[in-house]
């Protein structure tokens, strides 16, 4: 009885294992199905497989051992039945745990088959897989040899590279030498214009007043046959002094009205270098302006206005006799061709200046420089810096050949607009004024120019504050540039003392700033320009500027509803 309570003990053991065996079988499965998606370790789970394999022949050991002690607990049940009648209980018990031992073997049986079929599914994926990388394994072979065979393609290149490079570098010294054997390609260039030249060896005026100089450009005028309504006069001349802040003047109106005579005068009789450039139709890039590189001479071929440009910048040409001198470059009809095509860069140019105390600064100064397109082996294309000295006026008619002006150059000027004239007057006088032309040092014309930083605390910054108030309301609003350059204009307007009186100077820039700005804007009996009107009336008492700013709103109002200004004459 002993020998079979260690054997029944021996086989509840063996039960209660039954739940192991079974995660030790599931755990193979979940590897078995790893091994699909990692050819890397297809190996290692191989081995697994092969170990859980082992397993399967020691079941295979326990199921026959199993098999032989049934048959030894039959043969002890057939010795147990001639027993007496106090053994049949325990019988009755080794039977049932004969029967569960059964169950159990079936259940293991069943367990052996899905781990063969596992294994059978396992070592086909394993063939498959072998067979991919071998595959793989081809192509990084042919990978291998086909970088071998570009090395091989690539030295040759490279040698060939080392040849191309000596045979450049033998090309470049001759060409060195053709160039140095040819004429200077900036000998033009450095050429005056006849604008300047006609001013060598001119002496400087001794008397520089301002106010003198303006009455002195108003008996011009009137030796010319010329008639210009003072404020005219003094809102050119301001918009030339202001050109730090203002980067041009635009006069603008019909053909006629004297908007080309008016520089011209002004500049004679101040005693500046005068130059004319007649803008073409087919103008369409900087070059137009400044000039070409000719590459089958090798030279440089400027425009006038190139040349007297380069002779103006005393920083790039510190050896030109004009480093004192001013000019006023004139682009007359600027409106043939496109502005923005030829002149864009230009005036972008010209916005990016320093300060005056700073161009002599090359960092300071290396935006606002033009870069001349001539090639040069080493070093720098030569530069040329627009400076101060330099006075920007264009000419534009306005009629069905012209361009409009874009938005660019309309916000970076000061536009007085010429109106139609009330009376026709006779033949403008083309004979010259026989006077003694004594020229304008750039020095004391530097000593009219006023600071507008010394002017923040005047009343009329309150009212530049309500103009911007205004043109807000217009849907026009304008930013800290153009205030900045409306305070320039009116700290630099002329005047007899400094407690004069400013609302010209504002009303004027009403007229050039403002109202240009209103080109286009819708008009009906909403949207009327009476605010600005009555501004311009009560608070900078100029009733005919209202009048003409009325005037113009009516013409809107019975043509196509859009604002246009029209000018105002004020013709005495």
């Amino acid at each position: 009885m002993d020998a079979l309570n260690n054997k029944l003990d021996e086989l509840e053991n063996e039960w209660n294992q039954k739940d192991d065996r079974k995660n030790e079988i599931r755990k193979l499965k979940e590897e078995t199905e790893q091994a699909y998606n990692k050819h890397l370790e297809i190996n290692s789970q191989l081995s697994e497989a092969e170990e859980k394999f082992t397993k399967y022949q020691e079941l295979l050991g326990k199921e026959k051992n199993l098999i032989d002690s049934i048959k030894n607990l039959e043969d002890q049940k057939t010795g147990l039945e001639s027993n007496s009648l106090i053994a049949n209980k325990e019988l009755d018990e080794l039977n049932e745990q004969i029967g569960s031992e059964k169950n159990t073997l079936e259940s293991i049986k069943e367990e052996i088959k899905k781990i063969v079929s596992e294994k059978e599914e396992l070592e086909e994926e394993i063939s498959n897989t072998n067979s991919l990388l071998n595959h793989i394994n081809g192509d990084i072979q042919e990978s291998i040899n086909r970088r071998e065979s570009l090395k091989g393609e690539i030295a040759k290149l490279e040698t060939r590279e080392e040849e191309l490079n000596t045979t450049i570098k033998g090309l470049e010294g001759k060409l060195g030498d053709t160039i140095q054997q040819k004429e200077d390609h900036l000998e033009e260039i450095k050429t005056p214009p006849q604008a300047l030249t006609i001013l060598s060896g001119k002496t400087p005026q001794t008397q520089v007043n301002e106010l003198e100089a303006l009455k002195r450009v108003k008996r011009r005028f009137e030796s010319q046959g010329l008639k210009y309504h003072r404020r005219t006069l003094y809102a050119f001349h301001t918009a030339m002094k202001s050109n730090e802040t203002s980067q041009m003047a635009v006069l603008a109106g019909i053909s006629g009205t004297g908007k080309t005579q008016l520089p011209r005068q002004y500049a004679n009789a101040m005693g500046i270098g005068f130059l004319q450039v007649s803008v073409q139709p087919r103008w369409d890039s900087p070059q137009d302006l400044m000039g070409f590189y000719n590459y089958l001479e090798k030279r440089f071929r400027p425009t006038d206005m190139a040349r007297a440009l380069f002779q103006m910048d005393k920083e790039n040409n510190p050896e030109t006799e004009f480093s004192d001198h001013l000019m006023m470059v004139l682009l007359d009809e600027m409106n043939l061709a496109r502005v923005e095509y030829y002149f864009s860069d230009f005036l972008s140019r010209l916005e990016n200046r320093p300060s005056p105390d700073r161009v002599n600064i090359p960092e300071e100064r290396k935006d606002a420089e033009l870069e001349l397109e001539i090639p040069v082996t080493t070093g720098q294309s030569p530069r040329i810096f627009p400076g101060y000295n330099l006075l920007f006026v264009g000419t534009m008619n306005e009629d069905e050949s012209t361009q409009t002006l874009s938005e660019k150059v309309i916000d970076r000027a000061n536009v007085l607009r010429f109106a139609a004239p009330k009376k026709i007057m006779g033949d403008i006088s083309q004979e010259e004024e026989n006077i003694d032309f004594h020229y304008l040092r750039y020095t004391d014309w530097k000593q009219w120019i006023r600071e507008s930083s010394n002017y923040g605390e005047r009343e009329f910054v309150t009212k530049i504050e309500k103009m911007a108030e205004i043109m807000k309301k217009y849907e026009r609003p304008f930013g800290y540039r153009l205030g900045n350059a409306i305070l320039s204009y009116v700290a630099n307007y002329p005047r007899h003392t400094e407690d004069e009186n400013l609302n010209e100077a504002l009303a004027d820039q009403v007229e050039m700033r403002l109202l240009p700005k209103l080109r286009g804007i819708e008009l009906d009996q909403s949207n009327t320009l009476s605010e600005l009107i009555q501004f311009v009336e009560n608070d900078l008492d100029d009733p005919v500027l209202s009048e003409a700013i009325n005037k113009s709103e009516q013409i809107a109002h019975d043509s196509t509803g859009q604002f246009r200004w029209l000018g105002v004459n004020r013709d005495d």
